[in-house]
């Protein structure tokens, strides 16, 4: 059986997991001991999965409400940055990932966990890439939060903040050695097919919350018979199977698990 994903269960999952928020002030800095960040390289973009925490639709930070993106495709904006350092050091970040002051990370209110973004310093043009791991910075001038080897790398550590922008990186960006025959073309069209329910507004309210954390189109697919109409949830369309068990071990990390069926 299908077992449901409910927006209250991801709203408790990113309360429970989450640190405080993400914000630079008198009580944090940096190391005691200097870091040579020239050494340290920028994250290095890869197709990963949505964390299990952190991604529900929606939540609450003292009167504020966010929005979460479930797509960070074309995202770009400009902002200030910030950067935090030992107050959360080795502390639990919203994607369950402890924090790593001298890792390429960031905070961002919105975007998907994980996600890549280039950030670019306008002030001196020093560009950067860092992994999206943790939400904040919850001041509301603030765009975007750096690890301390970041924000050093960039050149806002003294500062303490700079303008910036942002942009979500593509893995399309990003071409690595593919197995050729993954890219045979294919005239099938495969849909996976994650639930089935007698009433429309059941289908229509399991496709508004995959929408939420996976990136792919999701369809509800009308059917009927002498004795009952049915509305398959289905994603898709994929030319290969290896796509269908990438998607399979998506939806498991987040909770949805149980007998998907593969329609051709």
């Amino acid at each position: 059986m299908h077992k449901k994903l409910t927006l209250g269960i991801l709203s408790s999952i990113l309360m429970a997991c989450a640190v405080q928020p993400a914000l630079h002030d008198a009580k944090d800095g940096p190391p005691t001991k200097s870091v040579d960040v020239s050494k340290i390289s920028n994250a290095q973009p890869k197709t990963e999965p949505l964390s299990r925490h952190g991604n529900p639709p929606s939540y609450r930070i003292g009167d504020s409400d966010y929005q979460v993106m479930y797509d960070s495709s074309g995202y770009k904006e400009t902002g200030i940055a910030s950067w935090y350092g030992t107050k959360f050091h080795n502390q639990l970040t919203s994607s369950g990932e402890p924090y790593d002051m001298f890792a390429m990370t960031a905070a961002h209110k919105q975007l998907p966990l994980p996600t890549y973004v280039r950030v670019k310093n306008l002030e001196n043009d020093r560009e950067i890439i860092v992994k999206v791991t943790d939400r904040g910075p919850f001041k509301a001038d603030r765009l975007i939060d750096l690890s301390y080897v970041a924000a050093k790398k960039l050149g806002i550590l003294e500062k303490g903040t700079g303008m910036v922008e942002i942009e979500a990186i593509q893995m399309m960006d990003h071409p690595k050695n593919v197995d050729q025959q993954n890219l045979t073309p294919s005239s099938k069209q495969i849909f996976l097919q994650v639930g089935a329910f007698d009433k429309r507004e059941n289908a229509e309210q399991l496709q508004q919350e995959l929408q939420y954390v996976i990136n792919h189109t999701i369809l509800i697919n009308p059917t009927a018979d002498r004795k009952k109409n049915s509305y398959r949830v289905q994603i898709g369309p994929f030319e290969q199977a290896s796509h269908i068990e990438t998607l399979s071990s998506q939806l498991q990390a987040i909770g949805i698990e149980g007998g998907f069926t593969v329609v051709e």
